[in-house]
């Protein structure tokens, strides 16, 4: 069983839109020993890249796998800008690195601009890698994006759902949020919560921004139409719903005239003065110091109008081999046991959650975390959204989105001419860019 320190590092490297990005770790030089024949009774070396400190991929991820399998060699490097050890910066110097993993976006991006992607299929089937258990829509969004090649696995991912204040509830009067609340549920208890009490206002929801209900919407809206070029916020109908049912709801518009933002992390932990959040499944881990000083709990993501029972969108890490590798069958049997049942429950006990529809997977979730007591099944109570569709302005273009949104939410402009702007900047900035 990994130590628990293995299960509460896991989750940095995949939450950067909570705790920030990266930084430290060791640079490493490109002497990377080769090694002709691949098999058990010689060490191969291996080398594995990504943003995330060096001392959690230590413990996450290397020490289980040279326990496993003694004979790989794994050494690894940080990509970091401080340290000189950015991808072109490893590229010049000759570092032919085996094994790169990233979030959803970073990971395609880096494989396509620099000429590392790999298809692994084959290998997969010649491995008898087992992917029938992994998350499908992080699976078919990897084939999707690249015509049916599988340039990366996932590993571990991301979600939304709702956590609430115990002590707020309690103090109010007020029943519990539950598992398979609509967003009209969710809506009427948030309005029951806002209140003014006591000379302090309390909020009845809050969210992790705009910028995670846009990129993990249930809707699967994309931001941008790869085929046609163009915004997608005025030819599908569903994002005004996204926009007008749930983004300006009375309560977030409320908060943003009175304390100019949706109220957020911050409003919920340390003021305590937020009855409910949207928020990111991997949050009791990253800030397992603020949830202790609170009685939470969670539920499932709310329902939204127009939809069946199902939950946010995910954001997966992949994890590939690269063109470069020289060791390509050892880096298989690696990426075997790192998405193996075998790995995934371990971590999932911990809290992490694992990019896998395993049952055993998904029922020991939380089970020996911090928090071993909370209602750790509602991170998958419902089926994960399909992935929508990414292209390579969608960061430009979520910026545009957001600032337009929040012109919105002041109620600077009305709908119509906030989407009708928010297209139009949009379309600005996709004509400037060379076509992909």
């Amino acid at each position: 069983m990994f130590k628990q320190r293995a299960r509460l590092l896991i989750l940095l490297a995949g939450i950067t839109a909570i705790v920030g990005a990266c930084s430290g770790g060791v640079k490493e030089g490109a002497d990377v020993p080769q090694t002709a024949k691949e098999n058990p009774a010689k060490r191969v070396p291996l080398t594995l890249v990504s943003i995330s400190p060096i001392e959690e991929m230590e413990v996450v991820y290397l020490e289980p796998l040279r326990k496993k399998h003694p004979h790989l060699d794994v050494r690894y490097i940080q990509s970091s800008k401080a340290n000189g050890t950015t991808i072109p910066e490893l590229l010049a110097t000759g570092v032919k690195f085996d094994l790169y993993t990233n979030s959803r976006g970073g990971f395609e991006e880096t494989l396509l601009d620099y000429d590392l992607k790999y298809d692994m299929s084959d290998l997969i089937r010649k491995h008898n890698v087992d992917i029938g258990h992994l998350e499908p829509t992080a699976i078919e969004s990897m084939r999707q994006m690249f015509d049916g090649k599988l340039y990366g696995l996932p590993v571990k991912m991301n979600s939304l759902l709702l956590y609430y204040n115990k002590t707020l509830f309690d103090t109010f009067g007020v029943s519990y949020p539950k598992d398979g609340m609509s967003w009209a549920e969710t809506l009427d208890l948030a309005n029951r919560m806002t209140r003014f009490d006591g000379s302090v206002q309390y909020y009845g929801i809050g969210s992790h921004g705009t910028g995670a209900m846009i990129g993990w919407n249930p809707y699967s809206l994309p931001l941008v139409d790869g085929t046609k070029r163009i915004p997608t916020v005025h030819t599908n109908a569903q994002w005004q719903t996204l926009v007008q049912s749930v983004l300006l709801n009375p309560v977030f518009t409320k908060a943003y005239k009175e304390i100019g933002k949706i109220p957020d992390w911050s409003t919920f932990s340390k003021d305590r003065r937020v009855a409910m959040l949207l928020y990111t499944a991997a949050a009791p881990l990253a800030l397992t110091k603020e949830f202790s000083s609170l009685d939470w709990d969670m539920v499932s993501f709310p329902v939204l109008p127009g939809l069946a029972e199902v939950g946010s969108q995910v954001s997966p890490n992949y994890l590939g081999i690269t063109s470069l590798s020289e060791h390509k069958e050892a880096a298989m049997e690696a990426i075997k046991f790192w998405t193996s049942l075998e790995f995934f429950v371990e971590n999932s006990k911990g809290g992490t959650l694992m990019a896998s529809r395993a049952k055993e997977v998904r029922e020991t979730l939380g089970s020996e975390s911090p928090f071993p007591s909370k209602n750790w099944q509602a991170v998958t109570y419902y089926p994960f959204a399909p992935l929508a569709a990414t292209t390579n302005v969608d960061s430009k273009a979520r910026s545009i989105y957001e600032k337009h949104l929040n012109a919105l939410l002041a109620g600077t402009v009305d709908l119509n001419t906030g989407l009708r702007m928010m297209a139009e900047e949009t379309q600005k900035m996709i004509d400037e860019q060379p076509n992909p």
